[in-house]
Formats: structure tokens, C-alpha cells, sequence
């Protein structure tokens, strides 16, 4: 993953790669959706790379000054109802769209307060502190140091054994029950949004709100194939719920033990041939 961080940005030679953060040097792209490199945010955070975004948010590297350390930085950027100001950085919402923006903006705060109360539950990407500028809001997460679940299969040829998956999902399944007991649904599990840091332990992250998580009139949406439950294709989506996240983690399982993922829920609600785990590894228990 290429970062940037404020050690590298005061670096005022022609080093390579910041030694801090993995920031190769001149290396970002500018997004013009999005902020520049070297903007601070709440006098505090100096943001690097955009790392991620969809059409809830926008994902940067950014440095904590004050303390020091490499953290990340959600900015709440719903496109296309809001547009950045060239100007200030600002965002803009014209009046039309004005309403959707406040329903989805309360979801977002919502979401990620409850988040940020969550200090139990040590497999989630942890919230440290929301706050508002440029007209948006922010969230303040840990940075991983680590990969995504998919780099990391990819490592291992492309799958798991049955012993290494469980060890390695174990806990996993457990905070995601935690997760639901207090009301929380993710809706997005997949090896895209879970990650493995260097104790090879399962980071929980991309978290949504639930309006990008399954189809619906008002905002297209961010949904992984072959790990969405069939329930967010309906655009009702009356039935999602926690077992949506049941749904994605043995998507997530399927995956890494058999080295491909299932064909997307939607397409097999008249004709399900997916085949069983057992039946292309049979080293896996037919349970």
C-alpha cells in the first residue's frame, strides 16, 4: 500500500520511500474529487494519498501530528450529490439533493459514533474521533499495518487449509456476533474489507452505511460480488440484516479454502449451482 505521511512531506531531499509510511516519493494522483496531499484537517492531520473511496466516502493516509503516529481518514464525500468546492475544498450541495444528503449523513455520523464507542470488541478497525470541516464530516480510524484478506491469499497460493482457516477466522466470527448483539450490521464483509496485521490477526474495516450496502433508489451502491447476501439486491431491503454478515463471512470462508469465490447470491436465486466446498477439496469435512 502506498502512503504519505508528514516525515516525508518536511523531507526536503529526493528520498525514494519515506521510511515512516511506504509513501513513494511524487507518487500521488490527484483526485480532483477529493483533497490534495499535504492538506491538514482540525489543525491536527496532514493527509496523504487517497487510498480508497466509493459513494459514501473517501479513504486517506494522513499523519496525527500531535501524537505522532500514521492514522486514517474517512471523509464523507456522497457522490454525485455533493461536489467539491475548487476553492476551499469545501463541499457543495445544491438544494435539490439537500434533504438525501442530511438522511445520509445522518446514517454516516450515526454509524461511526457507534463505532467509536466500541472499544471491547478488538477485530474492528477502531473509530478514534469524528469532526466536522469543509462543510462534511470526518472519521479518524486506525491505519492497518498489514494487507487485505485478498493480498494475503494471494500469498498463499490462493487458499487456506482447513486449520489455517480456522485459526485465522475464528475470532472473526465472533466479534462479528458481538458486533450484531449490539445492534451494528456491516453489510460489506469480503476479503476486500478485512484485513491481516503483522500478528496475523483479522482487522474488521469498511464499514458503510447501510444505503451503500444494499441496492436502493437513492445512491448506488458498493456491493462484492459473490460475498453480498441476496437480500441486498432487493430493493425493499426490508430483510437485511445480521444475517447479511452471515451470509458474506461463508462467502469468505468459501473463498479461501477453495481458492475461488461463489458466484454472485443474485444470479443463483433460480438456478443455485454452486458446488460444495467438499466436493473440489476433499480434505474439507463434508459439516
Amino acid at each position: 500500500m502506498i502512503n504519505r505521511c508528514n516525515r516525508c512531506m518536511a523531507d526536503k531531499g529526493d528520498a525514494i520511500i519515506c521510511p515512516n509510511c511506504g509513501y513513494i516519493n511524487n507518487s500521488a494522483t490527484v483526485n480532483p474529487d477529493y483533497l490534495p496531499p499535504t492538506t491538514r484537517l482540525h489543525q491536527r492531520y496532514e493527509l496523504g494519498n487517497l487510498l480508497s473511496y466509493n459513494n459514501e466516502s473517501g479513504v486517506y493516509i494522513a499523519y496525527d501530528t500531535q501524537i505522532d503516529t500514521v492514522v486514517e481518514i474517512r471523509e464523507f464525500m456522497p457522490r454525485p450529490i455533493a461536489v467539491r468546492n475548487p476553492d476551499d475544498g469545501s463541499l457543495l450541495v445544491e438544494k435539490d439533493p439537500l434533504p438525501l444528503y442530511k438522511q445520509l449523513s445522518t446514517e454516516f455520523i450515526d454509524l461511526n459514533h457507534a463505532l467509536s464507542k466500541i472499544r471491547t470488541i478488538g477485530d474492528l478497525v477502531q473509530v478514534y474521533e469524528l469532526f466536522t470541516e469543509n462543510n462534511t464530516f470526518y472519521i479518524v480510524m486506525e491505519h492497518v499495518e498489514g494487507e487485505s484478506l485478498n493480498e494475503y491469499l494471494s500469498q498463499k497460493y490462493g487458499e487456506l487449509n482447513l486449520e489455517e482457516a480456522l485459526n485465522l477466522f475464528s475470532s472473526t466470527v465472533k466479534s462479528l456476533q458481538k458486533l450484531h448483539e449490539i445492534g451494528l450490521v456491516h453489510g460489506g464483509i469480503s476479503p476486500q474489507t478485512l484485513y491481516i496485521n503483522r500478528n496475523n490477526q483479522v482487522k474488521i474495516g469498511g464499514f458503510c452505511i447501510p444505503s451503500i450496502r444494499r441496492e436502493n433508489p437513492l445512491i448506488e451502491p458498493e456491493l462484492f460480488e459473490g460475498y453480498a447476501a441476496p437480500e441486498q439486491y432487493d430493493t425493499d431491503g426490508n430483510s437485511f440484516g445480521p444475517w447479511t454478515d452471515v451470509y458474506a463471512m461463508a462467502a469468505v470462508l468459501y473463498k479461501s479454502l477453495i481458492g475461488s469465490k461463489p458466484s454472485s447470491s443474485h444470479s443463483r436465486l433460480s438456478v443455485d449451482n454452486l458446488v460444495a466446498p467438499n466436493m473440489l477439496n476433499s480434505s474439507i469435512p463434508t459439516n
